[in-house]
This record gives C-alpha cells, sequence and structure tokens, in this order.
C-alpha cells in the first residue's frame, strides 16, 4: 500500500488501515524504528493506558502494605544521616 506525504508532511492513512488498528480522529499513533531500518506505524498508548501499565509492571516491587513514599523518605532521612557521619 502506498501513500503520498502531503506537503504539511502528513501522511493520509487507508480506511483499511484504520479499522485494523480501531483508529479513530484524535487516536494517538507513532511510528517506530524496524529492524531493517524501516519504520511501522502502531497506536500508541493513551496517557492514562502508559500509567496504568507502568503501574502493573511495578506492583510487584511493593511490599503488601507497604507504603513506597514513606519507603522513600525513610530511606533518604538514612543516606542523609550517613553523610553527616563522613
Amino acid at each position: 500500500m502506498t501513500h503520498v506525504v502531503r506537503e504539511d508532511l502528513s501522511v493520509p492513512i487507508s480506511e483499511e488501515v484504520a479499522e485494523a488498528l480501531e483508529l479513530r480522529p484524535g487516536s494517538p499513533v507513532q511510528w517506530e524504528r524496524t529492524g531493517d531500518g524501516g519504520y511501522a506505524l502502531r497506536l500508541a498508548l493513551t496517557r492514562q493506558e502508559a500509567a496504568r501499565r507502568l503501574h502493573g509492571m511495578l506492583a510487584h516491587t511493593l511490599k503488601p502494605g507497604g507504603n513506597a513514599v514513606a519507603d522513600l523518605v525513610r530511606g533518604r532521612e538514612e543516606e542523609a544521616l550517613l553523610e553527616e557521619q563522613d
């Protein structure tokens, strides 16, 4: 499938591709570099979806019932005490 780059550097997407990727006006897309030096278009994650996935990826690092912010603050306080002792 061949498309022509417009004067404003936009590229029209065929209905076939839009349907396959479930694209709608305003859908976030991104170009990814392929191993052979080309590029592939794919549906990008929304900020909300990216945050949800990141949270899920890091969930295993949290202790059940733990408080990550309190742990971070406690760690920084301990580091500061060690620096003062040097």
